[in-house]
């Protein structure tokens, strides 16, 4: 399948007959200066409905958590008190892991050899502040020099994913 958006429109498709619902952001674009081509094979008895609307302006952002569960009974971290009662330690190792966290990122899992990126007297800090964040629950090692906060504190892209790799990594 091959769909398109003009510029800053994003276009809302559901296959109705599959209960699919898929939201298409700038995927690719086949168009002339006015319009746009989508091309979509359905199966028979399947049918497609769209719905176009104007993209909003708005920073970027992280998703986080805000303390509450959810009807799925998952239970977020809130993740602003949290950060407010953290010592200097603990701030560090949350900023150091949200810095490195890149923009594609679907867990929210750096790679962080601490010695490439902090100071000594820095990797001992975050070394302490790490170890009092794993004992809250907050940040883990998923791996040699790889780190993730709680998937339900920083929300990632790709949830399910997320919360697979943190409760595998919990003896690490």
């Amino acid at each position: 399948m091959i769909f398109t958006t003009l510029q800053s429109t994003y276009w809302h498709v559901r296959f109705v007959h599959v209960s699919i619902e898929i939201t298409l952001v700038r995927i690719c674009t086949i168009m002339s200066e006015k319009n746009a081509s989508i091309l979509v094979n359905l199966a028979q008895g399947e049918y497609l409905e769209t719905k176009k609307r104007k993209a909003t302006k708005q920073p970027n952002y992280y998703r986080i958590g805000n303390g509450t569960m959810n009807k799925h009974n998952i239970k977020a971290v809130d993740l602003l008190n949290e950060v407010m009662s953290m010592t200097k330690a603990e701030q560090l190792v949350i900023a150091t892991i949200k810095d490195l966290i890149p923009w594609d990122s679907q867990t929210g899992e750096v790679h962080a050899i601490l010695s490439n990126i902090l100071t000594k007297s820095n990797a001992v800090v975050f070394h302490k502040g790490f170890k009092l964040l794993k004992n809250k629950n907050l940040v883990r090692r998923t791996k040699q020099s790889h780190y993730m906060i709680n998937p339900s504190a920083l929300i990632p892209l790709d949830f399910a994913k997320a919360q697979k790799l943190w409760v595998e990594s919990e003896g690490v």
